[in-house]
This record gives C-alpha cells, structure tokens and sequence, in this order.
C-alpha cells in the first residue's frame, strides 16, 4: 500500500513539474514599440496643423507684420514635442526660442511631402524655411532649406522669396530670388530636391 501511495505521489509530482515547465514565460514588454508609437502619433499631430497646397506655382515670402491677419504664412504654433522632430541642427542654432509655426504641405514626390514652417531668426521668427518628410522612416530627415526672410537693419536690408514649382512630370523644383540693398543686382537660382538633398542649378 506504502509503494502505492509513494507511486501516486511521484504522478502527481511530476505532473505539475510538467504544468510548470510547459507553461509560457509573460511575454517582455518592449519599450521601443512604445517609442515609435509616440513618435507615430505625435507626427500625425504636426501633420493636422499644416495646410495643403494645391496651386503648381506656390509664392513664399517673408514679413515683418507678422500680426497681419492677411498674412499667409502666420501659422499655427508648434508644441515642444513636435518641436523635437525636426532636424537637431536647427534646433540647436536657436536653443530657446520656441516660435516654430506650421504654415503648408505639399507632395514633393512618390516619397517626400515638403513642410513649410516659419522659424526663429536673427530679430524675429521671420524665416520661412522648408523641411522634408520621409514618408518610408515616418521621420524628418536632416535635410532642409530656406525659402524666405527678410532682414533689415540700420543700413542693411535682405530679402529672399521662393517660387515653389511643379512639372507635369509631378518634380518640384524652387526658383529662388535674391536682393540685397538697393543698389545691388538682383539674383536668380534654381534648387531642386534629389536623392534627400536640396542641389543649386544654373537658371
């Protein structure tokens, strides 16, 4: 009788030594899940405060009547968060100024959407610059550009606008225009967006 109990015992020992080893570990949460969530998200919301543009030819242009409800390119604030995902370098030249504003989105190509956001500058956030979305990363890469400023001082003044163009073959290029003082010679060049880099090319 004592042999069969002991056999019972052994059963029943190795029967929940069975249960224990088969059962699954909880599954270790991973934290960079919740990164690139956060990141998602707080693209999508950057992306809500931009306008579309839907004209081929697109005039930026700078103003120092910012508080001018005519003017196009007031925008809308952006955040601290949504501050963080543009490029490090920029946000590095003006480390305490806040005054980012989302102004317009454009398709630049089957990859790219352009986001023009007016930024901090020497006087005031009077800098129209345009940074490039990756839609393949979900991330804004390094690359940006100026599109318009206007700066004057005691005796100087500099003034730059873009012409943002689209082609029937869907390639956006930027035609932009110079002037420095008035006695100065005005200046014409062409940028174009390839391979996630802006190039000059002759007009």
């Amino acid at each position: 009788m004592s042999s069969v109990k002991n056999l019972n015992s052994l059963l029943i020992v190795l029967l929940l030594f069975g249960c224990n080893g088969s059962a699954k570990a909880p599954a270790k949460h991973d934290a960079s899940s919740d990164i690139e969530i956060k990141q998602t998200s707080d693209l999508q919301k950057l992306l809500a405060k931009f306008k579309e543009v839907s004209e081929d030819t697109f005039k930026v242009a700078s103003s120092l009547n910012l508080n001018n409800d005519n003017y196009r390119f007031k925008g809308e604030a952006l955040d601290d968060t949504e501050i963080k995902l543009l490029p490090e370098d920029m946000i590095k030249t003006y480390p305490s100024d806040k005054n980012y504003y989302a102004c317009f989105k454009f398709r630049m190509d089957k990859t790219h959407t352009g986001l023009i956001i007016r930024t901090p500058s020497t006087y005031m956030p009077s800098s129209i610059k345009l940074f490039v979305l990756d839609n393949s990363k979900g991330m804004i890469i390094n690359s940006y550009i100026e599109l318009a400023e206007t700066v004057i001082e005691i005796v100087e003044y500099w003034d730059k606008k873009t012409w943002i163009i689209k082609d029937k073959t869907s390639m956006t290029s930027f035609l932009m225009w110079e002037h420095q003082n008035e006695d100065t010679t005005e200046i014409f060049y062409k940028i174009r967006f390839t391979g996630e880099k802006f190039d000059t090319l002759s007009v």
